[in-house]
């Protein structure tokens, strides 16, 4: 997921705040989500 194809799908969407900040929300929420999911797998992925 890309930050461009985010605003690119909130396009048409008018936000109570700054689009950016958004976009930054959901990129932070995203990446918790796959460094937990990394966690979990048991696989050392520092090591690949």
């Amino acid at each position: 997921m890309k930050r461009q194809e985010l605003k690119n799908l909130l396009r048409g969407i008018k936000p109570d705040g700054d689009l950016s900040d958004i976009v930054d929300q959901i990129m932070e929420l995203n990446g918790a989500d796959i460094e937990n999911a990394k966690k979990n797998a048991g696989t050392d992925y520092e090591a690949v």
